[in-house]
């Protein structure tokens, strides 16, 4: 029996390793996981884990039918289907491209409801409201490194005062943040 290697290409799948995808995850997780495979290990998920003709994929690859990226979005959108369903296969693409490939934001991302009292400043909100970063020092440098956005906008600025009475969506590389501000 073949061995199945993890998301990192290199060590067997493997929950101890980290580099797995488990079965009974999230479909949002899943997906992202398996969109996150390597273009070389793709083929080995495809011949393990699907009943697709392999052969004709890649030909198709190679004949530049089909684009590497959407192999792989078919490749997760086969697997998550097999857990969770073939709608949820479905919206989970869509979404994937929405947060990733369109730069938007994702739709099912919690709104929380915070008070820092009046107008707190952008690293409190990352921090304590936002929870997507854990100390002020990192949220300094996720802003100074133009990995922070506010309602779509970069945020250079570190002493940015954020106004409250509003909702804004933050997204700190690949975390997001729905927060409203009182």
């Amino acid at each position: 029996m073949p061995l199945l290697e993890g998301l990192d290409g290199v060590n067997k799948m493997s929950k101890s390793l980290g580099n797995y995808v488990g079965i009974n995850e999230p479909a949002k997780d899943m997906f992202g996981k398996l969109m996150s495979v390597s273009d070389e290990l793709m083929w080995k998920y495809y011949e393990l884990l699907t009943d697709e003709n392999v052969a004709k994929i890649k030909a198709d690859v190679a004949s530049n039918t089909l684009h590497p990226k959407q192999a792989k979005v078919n490749l997760a959108k086969i697997i998550v289907g097999q857990y969770h369903g073939e709608k949820e296969a479905a919206r989970q693409a869509e979404e994937f491209d929405r947060a990733f490939k369109d730069k938007g934001f994702p739709q099912d991302i919690a709104l929380t409801e915070v008070s820092l009292g009046k107008d707190p400043g952008i690293l409190s909100v990352l921090v304590e409201c936002a929870k997507v970063l854990s100390s002020r020092g990192e949220a300094k440098r996720k802003i100074q490194e133009g990995a922070v956005e506010v309602n779509g906008s970069k945020v250079s600025d570190i002493n940015l005062t954020i106004k409250s009475g509003k909702e804004y969506h933050v997204r700190v590389g690949k975390k997001f943040a729905r927060i409203l501000l009182r």
